[in-house]
């Protein structure tokens, strides 16, 4: 749902140091680069026509329940321990504190999927530029990938909306019975073991199997926010505050 996710910017310091150490980019030279690679493949496709989406979903969600103190206790000691720049206190002390601090935590977590949005203080990340392999040329700017360092809460505030989402899609059959990514007791290897029993079951009565593998770049970079909630309501049908705030 758009309204909780996350927005990273860039905060306005001189210089952005890799992991390789270099200064030779910065800030602004990080944040024009990937934003060109988004308006780049924005522009490739800008000329085709949306996906076709059909109506699978019987079921709606159309807001999100409030969550027990237990519950975000629960996620809070269950997220790991990491703490970045715009934490208020580190993550380690709000676990040492969480039953002190745990009606406030929880106010603010269901105020969050009430309203369908998060505050503005927990809209912002620490973005830091980080080389996509080991051994690449960090002096090129294009080896680089962004990585965003995102407060504790608006983590937990994600996690929460992410349990709801997937025990509704779930409980509904929703889930598409070959996804292996996001999904418990599912990885690449559940994936690869699948494409492998269906080259076995195909050779075994002598059919020739062609398989085709896509690497988009800058994936998650480059969703289209409105085909993204077209397809969340008409497939899944999420609706008002659970798809968009009022």
């Amino acid at each position: 749902m758009r309204s909780l996710v996350v927005v990273a910017v860039a905060l306005p310091v001189a210089a952005a140091r890799d992991v390789a150490g270099n200064t030779d980019h910065t800030a602004d030279s990080f944040a024009e680069f990937f934003d060109k690679e988004v308006r780049d493949v924005r522009s490739a496709t800008a000329g085709l026509p949306p996906p076709l989406i059909s109506r699978t979903a019987s079921s709606s969600l159309a807001s999100f329940r409030p969550c027990t103190q237990t519950e975000v206790r629960r996620i809070i000691m269950q997220s790991p321990v990491k703490s970045g720049m715009l934490d208020p206190v580190p993550t380690f002390l709000v676990r040492e504190s969480v039953d002190l601090l745990l009606p406030f935590l929880t106010t603010l977590a269901n105020t969050s999927l009430m309203e369908g949005r998060l505050p503005a203080s927990q809209k912002h990340a620490i973005v830091t530029p980080r080389l996509k392999k080991s051994g690449l040329d960090p002096t090129d700017i294009a080896n680089l990938r962004p990585v965003s360092n995102l407060t504790f809460m608006s983590k937990v505030i994600e996690r929460a909306a992410a349990s709801q989402l997937n025990t509704y899609l779930s409980e509904n059959g929703l889930t598409p019975r070959l996804q292996s990514a996001y999904r418990k007791k599912h990885s690449t290897e559940t994936a690869m073991l699948r494409v492998w029993s269906d080259l076995l079951t195909s050779a075994d009565v002598r059919e020739v199997t062609l398989l085709g593998l896509l690497d988009l770049s800058a994936a998650f970079e480059c969703v289209d926010h409105d085909i993204l909630l077209h397809g969340l309501e008409v497939a899944f049908g999420l609706t008002n505050t659970a798809l968009v705030p009022d």
